[in-house]
Order: C-alpha cells, then sequence, then structure tokens
C-alpha cells in the first residue's frame, strides 16, 4: 500500500503521506503523518509492529483521528483515508460490549471533521471534511461466535466511516485487500459556494 500510495504516478505533487497508529491495551501513535522521503521510517515501524495485549480498537482510531485533526490537510483536493485492521475482538476499554461500542463510535466521530475541531481548517469555512475508514479483518485465529462479533464490530466501522469492509483467514492475502482499499481512493473535490456581486 505505502509503495502505491508514493509512486510518482500516484504521488504527483509529493504531497501524499502515510502515519501509522496502533492499540494493545490503549491506542498509540506509532509515526505520524509523513511524505514519500521518510518511507524507510515507515516500512520500519509496520516491521516493527506485533500483536500483544487487548484490543482497543477504538483507542487506535481516536489516536489516527488526532493525528489527522492535527497535522492533516483539509481541502478540497485531499482525500483523507483511514484503514483500520484487527486479528480479534475490541475488548478495551471496559467490558467487551463498551468496548465495541467505544470503536464504532469512534469511527463516527473519525468520518466528519469541522473546523471547529482542528486549527489546520480555514475558519472562516464552515465545510465538514470527510475521513474516510476501510476496515480490515484477519480472522484466521477465531472462529464461531468470537469471529461473528469481530465481523459485525468491523462491518460497523466501516459503515460508520463510510468504507468498505474485507476479510481474511490469512495474512497472506493483505496485499489483495490493500489493493483493494487503494482501488477505493478516488479524487474528491469539495463545492465551494461563492457569492458573487
Amino acid at each position: 500500500f505505502m509503495r502505491k500510495l508514493f509512486d510518482p504516478v500516484n504521488n504527483p505533487t509529493g504531497l501524499n503521506k502515510l502515519g501509522i497508529a496502533s492499540y494493545a491495551n490503549t491506542g498509540r501513535l506509532d509515526i505520524g503523518l509523513r511524505l514519500a522521503q521518510d518511507s524507510t521510517a515507515i516500512k520500519n515501524k509496520i516491521n516493527a509492529l506485533s500483536p500483544s495485549g487487548a484490543t482497543n480498537i477504538g483507542g487506535g482510531i481516536v489516536k489516527a483521528d488526532n493525528e489527522f485533526k492535527d497535522n492533516g490537510t483539509f481541502d478540497c483536493k485531499t482525500i483523507r483515508t483511514m484503514i483500520v485492521m484487527t486479528d480479534g475482538v475490541a475488548n478495551e476499554p471496559g467490558s467487551n460490549s463498551n468496548a465495541r461500542t467505544f470503536a464504532e463510535n469512534s469511527a463516527s466521530n473519525a468520518y466528519i471533521t469541522t473546523n471547529s475541531e482542528t486549527s489546520n481548517i480555514d475558519s472562516s469555512d464552515n465545510s465538514e471534511y470527510n475521513t474516510t475508514i476501510h476496515a480490515i479483518g484477519l480472522f484466521g485465529a477465531i472462529d464461531g461466535s468470537t469471529e461473528s462479533i469481530a465481523r459485525n464490530t468491523m462491518q460497523t466501522i466501516a459503515a460508520n466511516g463510510h468504507g468498505t469492509f474485507q476479510e481474511t483467514e490469512s495474512a497472506a492475502n493483505l496485499n489483495t485487500l490493500y489493493q483493494n482499499v487503494f482501488s477505493q481512493l478516488a479524487w474528491s473535490a469539495k463545492q465551494i459556494s461563492a457569492n458573487i456581486a
């Protein structure tokens, strides 16, 4: 995904950015939004990730959303996309049902950004800017009702983020799933209203 995102054919302005947020017991920003020249640092962070601890999906979404709000670009020519991936069921913070609700609500909150939430939007701009959230379930290690609960949560996250949901039983299929997400990225434009006197 990173190679395609930073490929000059897909990044003619050189302004495409990628960041990594992860989660276990809490959410964590592993590397903030970076440009193509930082691809080695991004790749090293990705390779250093390993599953451990609890599954605080909502915490990861909140960290990623905060990074978008703090360092993202908000204009009519920028697409903001988040990919959320899990190999299990949301179980933090609190009870499993609270954790799932927190994850699902975090996706809803991350989808829309207004000028009151970030200093990166001109204060005279009353527009809302969207961050599409795609969800990927890597469910090879779970089954039965646990898998059903995880699938339902990830489907809701994708629906709340106006993105897609995909799942696989094998990590070997992840490249295909990332390519599918990449194909969903499309040029977008936001209508700008103007008063002409």
